[in-house]
């Protein structure tokens, strides 16, 4: 398919460094992946926040609760992974094992095909389905898969469809008016948040944050800190990450 601008072919080696190498990407991830470095900042700054949070005297608990067979990592649920960019991304750091989740099936092809790319196929678990309706029904999804580490993340990671390059015409994104399967971004933010206190949601950089603020409150999780990350790239203010629970400073 034609591009819808040329700037998008222009930045191709800013979404994947390797992009010369075999990188397919469909048309919607043109503007929805994350550029790669971002993305690898994102999963730095996750794995050293987990790996601080563990060697706490207090995280004999957190201890306890992880999966035996992925105790010598992290696991991560990129929940909208896409053309694979985030999920590669943890899947570099040797840290994390990651389970991606997309209802495309082309789209997943191509983040399996990204990964090779990489050379980190082996460390992805990619699976056809609906992410928001996994959060929706959480615990009882425990009994849907297998036991590779699916149901039982150490953090989830959001990159939620923004509804389209438009967004940027806008004063404020809205937090309450894109839909996602019925559900809008800031109940599939709080529906995250009662898997796992460590969420990071990668946002437009006009995000209005003020009915999120205001949803933690009205549903007791006003106690939950997050941190709001400005994201650069060439010096260019890109978008914003929102870092729950132990990802935060």
């Amino acid at each position: 398919k034609a591009l819808s601008h040329v700037k998008y072919w222009s930045q191709r080696h800013r979404l994947f460094s390797l992009f010369d190498h075999g990188i397919f990407i469909d048309q919607e991830s043109w503007y929805s992946v994350t550029p790669e470095r971002i993305a690898y900042h994102q999963a730095s700054r996750c794995f050293h926040r987990l790996s601080s949070a563990i060697e706490q005297p207090w995280s004999r608990l957190i201890k306890a609760t992880r999966i035996t067979c992925h105790e010598q990592y992290f696991t991560v649920w990129d929940m909208f992974c896409g053309a694979g960019g985030n999920a590669i991304a943890f899947s570099r750091n040797s840290g994390f094992c990651v389970t991606g989740f997309d209802t495309n099936n082309v789209r997943l092809e191509s983040a399996l095909r990204n990964s090779r790319v990489y050379g980190v196929a082996h460390d992805i678990e990619l699976i056809c389905t609906d992410s928001v309706s996994i959060l929706a029904s959480f615990p009882a999804v425990r009994q849907r898969f297998g036991s590779q580490g699916t149901y039982s993340p150490d953090m989830i990671f959001l990159s939620p469809p923004w509804g389209g390059p438009t967004y940027i015409d806008e004063d404020a994104f809205d937090l309450q008016s894109v839909f996602i399967s019925e559900c809008c971004i800031l109940d599939i933010i709080l529906g995250a948040l009662r898997i796992t206190p460590n969420v990071a949601a990668f946002l437009p950089k006009n995000t209005n944050l003020v009915p999120l603020l205001s949803a933690m409150v009205r549903y007791g999780q006003a106690r939950k800190h997050f941190e709001v990350e400005k994201n650069y790239l060439n010096g260019k203010f890109k978008a914003v990450t929102i870092y729950f629970g132990d990802l935060a400073s």
